[in-house]
């Protein structure tokens, strides 16, 4: 996981695409192939690609030689794109729509389990996740993330459910609400599809209804 980077562009890939072929023009480079419907431009200096980034108006953009990121080149690319507004770019090239148009991530009931389906692979979802993870649960006592361990793509966090959110006035009279040591796992179902499990961490109780509450806040922050 450490071996790989790329930039997060707060834009479509079929608006970032031009501007992708742009920088290569701006840099000089020395363009070998390029590749709309994968959104790859090919160079002697090495790779430059972008593809669906897993929340909805994102992109990733990568640049690599030898199949590693150059970091060089990543913030020359955040400079290049900064500088022209990419995130709030009008231009889009028509050939290069069909890299909107990807499957998105889903809640699914899979027996009696409820699970998030991604459709990205799991380096590229567990990424994400931490990130908005270490953004959003930062409130004590409700939501919180405790603990990310990239070795198994788990993150254990304590979690205030819904079902105690609802009870939280008249059960505070009497004792104070508890929320839930939970683990949130991610497991590969193939190179572009992962799954999002929520699974109790303790001992205390963890229903159907507030399992899946949760992975509909989770699935939220992904989108």
């Amino acid at each position: 996981m450490d071996d790989d980077a790329w930039l997060v562009v707060a834009a479509a890939p079929d608006a970032v695409w031009p501007q992708l072929e742009g920088f290569a023009r701006s840099r000089g480079l020395d363009v070998i192939a390029s590749d709309t419907s994968r959104g790859v431009v090919e160079t002697q200096q090495g790779r430059l690609s972008v593809r669906q980034g897993l929340r909805a108006g994102d992109s990733e953009v990568r640049c690599e030689q030898s199949g590693r990121p150059v970091d060089a080149c990543l913030n020359a690319l955040e400079q290049y794109f900064g500088a022209r507004s990419a995130t709030a770019s009008g231009t889009a090239s028509l050939q290069a729509q069909r890299l909107a148009g990807e499957e998105r991530l889903s809640l699914a009931q899979r027996g009696e389990e409820w699970v998030v389906e991604v459709p990205l692979d799991i380096e590229r979802t567990w990424a994400e996740l931490e990130y908005q993870l270490s953004q959003d649960f930062t409130l004590e006592g409700s939501r919180e993330l405790l603990e990310s361990t990239p070795a198994d793509y788990s993150h254990r966090i304590r979690y205030l459910p819904l079902s105690e959110r609802r009870e939280g006035f008249w059960k505070g009279l009497v004792s104070s609400p508890s929320p839930r040591e939970i683990r949130l796992v991610l497991e590969s179902e193939g190179p572009e599809r992962t799954l999002l499990r929520a699974e109790s961490a303790s001992d205390q109780g963890f229903s159907a209804d507030d399992r899946r509450e949760l992975l509909e806040r989770v699935a939220s922050l992904l989108r």
